[in-house]
């Protein structure tokens, strides 16, 4: 790696904020800056949809610092990072915003790719679709969180 700067530092994090999202952990990274110096904060949504940091500068310095020391020490948040056994639907929707679904447009504008990730969501936080539904339980947790959550 010749040039690490902080579009890459972003981009891995986002991947790693993906692979969170998939296993279905309430915990995400972020990416900040202070004084020329880049950052890696790690914080978990609550129950109530609001977010808390759980350890500051997990990872600090340069692009590729911040990037190589946050990936040291995040394997020794494992325990933080896995998922619960019940996740709230705030939290749900909070980590579905984050990982770009628009409550606030149609669900059959949102891409394709969002569904298998809203049915994960909706199963992780026990949510069951209407017995006269008509259809998926995808398009009905994404309706739940939209007139529950949306602006």
């Amino acid at each position: 790696m010749a040039n690490f700067t902080i579009k890459d530092l972003r981009e891995a994090v986002n991947h790693c904020n993906d692979m969170q999202a998939a296993s279905l952990s309430n915990h995400f990274f972020q990416v900040g800056e202070r004084y020329g110096y880049k950052y890696v904060d790690l914080y978990r949504f609550e129950e109530d949809g609001s977010k808390t940091c759980v350890t500051s500068a997990l990872g600090s310095g340069t692009s590729k610092q911040a990037f190589l020391e946050a990936s040291g020490r995040a394997s020794g948040y494992r325990e933080y990072i896995h998922p619960q056994t019940r996740l709230s639907r705030a939290q749900a929707y909070k980590r579905l915003s984050l990982a770009g679904i628009d409550f606030n447009a149609d669900f059959h504008v949102s891409p394709l790719s969002c569904r298998p990730m809203l049915v994960d969501w909706a199963k992780a936080t026990g949510y069951r679709k209407p017995s006269s539904a008509k259809h998926s339980t995808a398009y009905y947790f994404f309706q739940h969180l939209a007139r529950k959550y949306s602006d």
